[in-house]
């Protein structure tokens, strides 16, 4: 009898375990931003009191003719609520913030700004392949500098 009921308490949480695990990992395998892109990420980086470095990465869902960022606008604060833009840097002028035939890119854009300030980057991530094409927005999170 005790054999019987530990039987079915085990097969009863393995079916729930079954049924609400499948979906979720249904969805994650299938969630994409678009058609064109895959995944994307950015952050700022300080490695002293007069850089900032804007990382990012980005991953199209296929090989793609372009994969990259458009332009990237950085913006200062003193208090996290009023920005000002620093400068627009566009991939015309930094060629490497712009790749061909490939999936992804990883790279930074590094700028000297003035200490004792909150920074934060815009970026306009951009894949293109086979004449289409898709963008996404992305601000990151302030950094005291």
């Amino acid at each position: 009898m005790k054999k019987k009921i530990i039987y079915r308490t085990f097969t009863l949480i393995l079916v729930f375990v079954v049924i609400f695990s499948t979906p979720a990992l249904s969805l994650s395998a299938h969630a994409r931003y678009s058609d064109y892109i895959d995944s994307y990420l950015a952050y700022l980086y300080s490695p002293n009191s007069s850089t900032a470095q804007i990382w990012f990465e980005l991953k199209a869902n296929y090989t793609s003719d372009k994969v990259g960022v458009t332009s990237i606008t950085l913006q200062v604060s003193d208090d996290k609520v009023n920005w000002d833009n620093v400068g627009t840097y566009k991939d015309d002028d930094y060629p490497h913030l712009m790749a061909s035939d490939t999936i992804s890119i990883c790279t930074n854009l590094e700028k000297t700004v003035e200490s004792g300030h909150y920074y934060r980057a815009g970026l306009v991530f951009y894949v293109e392949r086979d004449g289409g094409y898709d963008t996404r927005f992305y601000t990151t999170a302030p950094l005291w500098i």
